[in-house]
């Protein structure tokens, strides 16, 4: 079973980090670490953000959901796939491909 981990990050006014050539300053953003391995890090393409109206749905139901998204908006941009999410009343189970 993998470990997942959200890490919330605030960047202040002067601090700025890049992600495919737009760069952040004085906002907050959520980092994904998977086994712990921060995703943003170890991967090239798939840098993402979490979509939360989707991630909300996921307390209460099961079924495929999107997730994260593309820094952008647009999933299909960094090859996000829909995440099969099985909830039961002790565990909820997230499978990623």
């Amino acid at each position: 079973m993998n470990h997942l981990e959200f890490e919330l990050a605030i960047l202040g006014r002067n601090e700025t980090v890049e992600y495919e050539n737009i760069i952040y300053s004085d906002c907050a953003f959520i980092k994904l670490h998977v086994d712990n391995v921060d995703l943003i890090k170890a991967t090239k393409n798939r840098k993402g953000v979490i979509v939360w109206d989707e991630l909300k749905k996921t307390k209460t139901d099961s079924g495929k959901f999107l997730l994260m998204t593309c820094m952008c908006g647009v999933a299909d941009d960094s090859d996000f796939e829909l995440v099969n999410v099985v909830k039961t009343n002790t565990s909820v189970k997230w499978e990623f491909n």
